[in-house]
């Protein structure tokens, strides 16, 4: 059987950067993301991180 490591933790200025290299390359193809980022980040986790990064105009408002 094999087991699936998955990389949690803190998020480096490199790693933000990279993610938002790679988002530039391959749009929203998280999986594509996910996978040409150092170490092992699931796709949802990348496209959560991208999502609190760069908040799009349909997200809440959080100031006047």
């Amino acid at each position: 059987m094999r087991t699936l490591t998955v990389q949690m933790g803190q998020w480096t200025e490199e790693d933000v950067q990279n993610l938002l290299d790679l988002v530039k390359e391959y749009g929203n193809k998280w999986d594509r993301v996910a996978a040409s980022l150092p170490g092992s980040r699931s796709a949802l986790s990348v496209r959560k991180k991208y999502d609190k990064l760069v908040p799009t105009d349909d997200s809440p408002c959080l100031g006047p």
